[in-house]
């Protein structure tokens, strides 16, 4: 298909330089006391992710693990552009991908 094109995946020092600088100013609620999530994310379980995302995550290892995995975009008629892997070796690749939560930024960075 003439629409389908690799695609790398690069998220700019500045993008998560101003993440961290945006985790570093959160202001914490208090706790609600919800032990089932019903009123929301727990506040000790969103610390220890946003303390992981600013010590822990290395951007760069997971761009790599996207990229060589087979990153491709695709165009559709509609205008919509739908970034996807094509991945060869399943085992080898796909858990350390998916395990990772850059899939849930890629979008927001990019703007």
């Amino acid at each position: 298909m003439k629409n389908i094109k690799e695609f790398e995946v690069y998220v700019p020092q500045s993008k998560i330089d101003l993440l961290h600088e945006k985790i570093a100013l959160s202001r914490w609620p208090d706790e609600l006391n919800d032990n089932k999530w019903s009123l929301g994310t727990s506040l000790d379980y969103l610390k220890k992710a946003t303390h992981a995302w600013v010590n822990d995550f290395s951007w760069r290892d997971h761009e790599a693990l996207i990229n060589n995995a087979g990153s491709h975009m695709f165009h559709s008629s509609s205008g919509l552009d739908i970034h996807f892997l094509q991945i060869n070796c399943i085992s080898c690749q796909l858990e350390a991908i998916f395990e990772s939560p850059a899939f849930l930024l890629l979008r927001l960075m990019e703007d």
